[in-house]
């Protein structure tokens, strides 16, 4: 049991106070986007008092798109393979359907971890899960990627 006179008990009544205030300020302005404060006028003044903040703000912008455009490049390059091609050929059935899936999957993950370099664990499961259920289409789309 907290006194009344505590500090613990202090610095809980403030922390609400403050809560309070700020739920207060956020659901006055939470119909006008950023609290109405991006004007013109603040932008000039923050670029005026932080340049090097706003130059480093603007490269990471530039470098956000031109890796957004490379992954799209890139994804666009590598979007047609002879070996699902092959498969899509086949008679329908469930079991081509499931195939097919999981072929699409094996490839995109296989292009997103090698020549985008990104993704989780969870993308790194799915790769060795279909890597050793389809070793032959694994063995495929490892030439077709690297040529």
């Amino acid at each position: 049991m907290v006194r009344s006179g505590s500090p613990v008990r202090a610095f809980s009544d403030r922390t609400s106070s403050t809560r309070s205030a700020f739920t207060s300020r956020l659901l006055f302005h939470s119909n006008v986007g950023w609290g109405d404060s991006w004007t013109k006028e603040r932008y000039e003044s923050l670029k005026g008092k932080h340049p090097e903040a706003l130059m480093a703000f603007e490269a990471e912008l530039r470098h956000e798109k031109d890796e957004e455009q490379h992954r799209r490049e890139t994804l666009e390059k590598y979007s047609y393979s002879p070996y699902i091609e092959e498969v899509e050929g086949w008679p329908d059935s469930e079991a081509k359907d499931c195939y097919l899936k999981d072929l699409k999957r094996l490839r995109d993950v296989m292009l997103h971890l090698r020549k985008l370099r990104y993704g989780g664990f969870a993308m790194g499961m799915i790769y060795g899960k279909l890597k050793n259920k389809y070793p032959k289409a694994h063995q495929a789309f490892n030439e077709e990627l690297s040529a």
